[in-house]
């Protein structure tokens, strides 16, 4: 980075014209290492969870993408200067990637994109669906060789990062997946809002050598995808076994999403039971484990498990958070259930109690329901 800033200043200070001009035709770089073994055993239940509907599936038919363009928020002035592809083949996964030297070497590198997109069956991406893919199609079209872009069935790995674990980890940047999940970090990497930067200097001074550490950030996000596929595979697959209370209520939310409830129940009854608080995460686990509580006692509801249900709202109506939601669900249940009006108008008067302004009204109407009710009696 000192070297960059040192080509910078001078520029900056010099009158002199670039010290060459970038050469022409396109720089194809390829590369390879072992495979993670657990991409030949993703399971289909697993994928179909993440939004993969693949049946019958081989990793040898997916391909891995990812780009490097010289602006971060697309556009029509958004060029793709490198497209990565990854593949995996005899116990390898393979980099291979396409660099533009020049604008002038657009045509040749979306050529090579789309021999491969026509190649395989499936592609996966971080973020692909809303950035990468539009953006290469956008190339296509502008070039008028649309007709050579194909998409393949695509799996684009941010929204099933997210649905798992951005309750826990706050954002979803696969760098942050990197160093939380695959449990390994990056030095000396260069940060992707320094990518067009490098490449515009690039083509003023004509130094490949600044398009080294752009080739490596590249390289390393593709076999990223392949790791971070695997590993959410594996989540997927077992929702239960998630070892964080955060993990395993979104957990029970997508899986409830699915219309998997008996999954959801076994991940909100994990979710739900209390730890001892020690610490600021455990405090926020508390809160999860409270709405764990809540989500599960909706789900006895509608199943009409009313005695696990009510235990639920009792307890909960002892509490802060859900205690008006509970109390209001023990009225309901004593008024329609039980027909008990007594019992439903004292929880009806606790939930007036903890009525915000917007439930007023609500549990005004509530109350004198049940006066009626009672005096007819």
């Amino acid at each position: 980075m000192s070297s960059l800033r040192a080509k910078l200043d001078r520029m900056k200070t010099s009158d002199a014209r670039p010290e060459q001009r970038p050469r022409p035709g396109l720089m194809v770089a390829k590369y390879d290492e072992a495979v993670d073994p657990a991409l030949y055993g993703l399971d289909p239940v697993a994928l179909f969870r993440m939004g993969f509907d693949c049946t019958p599936f081989k990793i040898e038919d997916v391909l891995f993408l990812d780009t490097e363009t010289t602006g971060l928020f697309g556009g029509a002035g958004t060029v793709v200067f490198l497209t990565g592809i990854g593949f995996v083949k005899d116990d390898r996964i393979y980099v291979e990637q396409y660099m533009m030297r020049d604008y002038g070497d657009e045509m040749d590198m979306l050529n090579h994109v789309a021999q491969k997109l026509n190649t395989f069956r499936y592609i996966v991406t971080f973020n692909g669906k809303s950035f990468d893919m539009p953006l290469l199609k956008g190339r296509f079209t502008l070039l008028r060789i649309l007709s050579a872009y194909r998409e393949p069935y695509h799996l684009d790995l941010l929204f099933p990062s997210r649905r798992l674990w951005k309750r826990r980890l706050g954002n979803c940047r696969l760098s942050t997946l990197e160093e939380a999940i695959l449990r390994r970090g990056r030095e000396n990497d260069l940060p992707g809002s320094e990518v067009p930067r490098r490449f515009f200097v690039y083509l003023k001074t004509g130094d490949e050598s600044l398009l080294d550490d752009v080739l490596c950030h590249n390289r390393l996000d593709i076999v990223s995808l392949s790791s971070l596929l695997a590993a959410l595979s594996a989540a997927y697959a077992s929702p239960e076994d998630q070892r964080e209370v955060a993990d395993l209520f979104s957990m029970g939310r997508a899986m409830q999403k699915l219309g998997e409830d008996d999954v959801a129940e076994n991940c909100f009854t994990l979710a739900a039971r209390p730890g001892p608080v020690l610490s600021i995460r455990a405090l926020r686990d508390m809160r999860l484990t409270l709405d764990a509580q809540w989500a599960l006692s909706l789900i006895y509801k509608k199943r009409g498990d009313d005695k696990k249900a009510v235990i639920l709202w009792k307890k909960m109506s002892e509490r802060g958070t859900f205690a008006y939601r509970a109390n209001v669900e023990l009225a309901k249940h004593c008024e329609h259930k039980q027909r008990d009006y007594d019992a439903a108008y004292v929880w009806a008067i606790a939930a007036r109690e903890l009525a915000d302004d917007s439930e007023k009204a609500l549990a005004d109407n509530r109350v004198r329901r049940l006066i009626r009710k009672r005096g007819a009696l």
